[in-house]
């Protein structure tokens, strides 16, 4: 049975597919009026009026990295998301941008910025698998509708054929990686249903006139090692008895 954390380990994948996605669009965009690194010029003019202003946090990392490396040595994938969604969304005319993405369009640039906050919200790892699993199809959904407006969007932020060919090559490389993660929704599921058994077998052992016998009884019936093969019956057994003794229900363990 897989745990939380190996369903958690999708984000990584998403987060990857996020940056580079935005990375490439904010690419092939600004290659429409510049050429090779022509562009890092007006970046820096516009962090350096980000910094002075009401929202300077958002500017201040971008800015002492770009110093780090002269604008000479940046590039867009030195660029993390935080920054590329903020360019997008607020930055492009000082970027020398006229032809702005369409409202849809930004508007869920938003949502996949949103999507990664929330990843970070949920560090705790106190989530289930289906939590974790549901939030990773909500940023993957995010993705293929940020793709279908850019699609639709003809006020030439990108030339006709980039957004074809960008549009195409990012919805194949998120179908790729929504095949890959659904096949593990079966195991979420079943992990889903087993956990609500489990909690209405405990409640029953606590019910009983004779929890000890009610215990056996439902070990015999549903828990034994016998009904799964190898290692896994062993921990399914031991998932139950744990959970039997952490109610501390008397007579049992």
């Amino acid at each position: 049975m897989k745990s939380v954390d190996d369903y958690r380990a999708d984000w990584d994948g998403i987060k990857s597919l996020q940056t580079h996605m935005l990375q490439d669009y904010l690419r092939l965009g600004l290659s429409n009026i510049y050429q090779g690194n022509d562009w890092a010029a007006s970046y820096h003019n516009v962090l350096e009026r980000g910094v002075h202003g009401k929202h300077s946090s958002m500017y201040r990392r971008p800015l002492e990295k770009l110093e780090e490396c002269g604008e000479r040595g940046i590039s867009i994938d030195n660029l993390d998301l935080s920054i590329i969604c903020t360019l997008l969304q607020f930055n492009l005319g000082g970027l020398g941008v006229s032809n702005y993405p369409a409202k849809p369009v930004t508007n869920y640039i938003k949502c996949i910025q949103d999507d990664r906050n929330e990843m970070g919200a949920h560090a705790s790892h106190n989530e289930s698998s289906f939590e974790v699993f549901s939030l990773s199809l909500v940023a993957l959904e995010h993705l293929k509708r940020f793709l279908r407006c850019v699609r639709k969007d003809e006020r030439l932020f990108l030339s006709t054929e980039d957004r074809i060919s960008f549009v195409n090559e990012w919805d194949n490389k998120i179908h790729l990686f929504i095949n890959g993660i659904e096949q593990r929704y079966e195991d979420i599921e079943r992990e889903r249903v087993e956990d609500e058994q489990l909690i209405s077998d405990i409640e029953l052992i606590k019910k009983s006139e004779d929890p000890f016998s009610t215990y056996v009884n439902l070990r015999e019936k549903r828990y034994s090692f016998r009904h799964r093969e190898g290692v896994e019956g062993f921990k399914w057994q031991f998932r139950y008895d744990s959970a039997v003794a952490d109610a501390k229900i008397d007579g049992p363990c």
